[in-house]
């Protein structure tokens, strides 16, 4: 049972990567990255997200695992954790593979943007975002 647990802890650790890049910071924090992995063509690139908040809470730290595909323009998240102040971890929330969803990455959007260009500098162009939804009254039924 104990050589289960340790083997699922294992598994959940986030490799040592190079160090970290400077991202924008904004008014709710600072955000920086570094790459895990990628294959050998490039595709797609896994990195860690650090989001460090500007105002105090129950956590010092956040990481996110994404997965990076510059040729779909999406972003992945594979999973989450959160650090307390001294870098002890506090939680791990993995996503299950079954649940994980590719989501576009559009032009304009402010951090993803960003780490898109940064990442993938010979990527295709991103598109501009959809419109938002219209809401449309509907008149009583009589």
């Amino acid at each position: 049972m104990i050589l289960a647990l340790l083997s699922v802890l294992f598994l959940l650790q986030i490799p040592e990567p190079g160090p970290w890049k400077a991202l924008p910071s904004d008014e709710d924090g600072r955000y920086a990255y570094r790459l895990i992995e990628e294959d050998s063509a490039g595709e797609p690139r896994r990195l860690v997200l650090r989001a460090t908040p500007s105002q105090p809470r129950d956590w010092a730290a956040g990481e996110l695992v994404y997965e990076l595909s510059c040729s779909a323009r999406t972003a992945t998240i594979v999973s989450v954790r959160s650090l307390d102040a001294g870098e002890a971890e506090m939680q791990v929330v993995e996503v299950p593979e079954e649940r994980r969803r590719a989501e576009a990455i559009y032009a304009g959007e402010g951090l993803a943007t960003t780490l898109y260009a940064d990442v993938c500098p010979d990527g295709p162009p991103l598109d501009e975002p959809p419109p938002p939804p219209q809401i449309v009254p509907v008149p009583p039924r009589g």
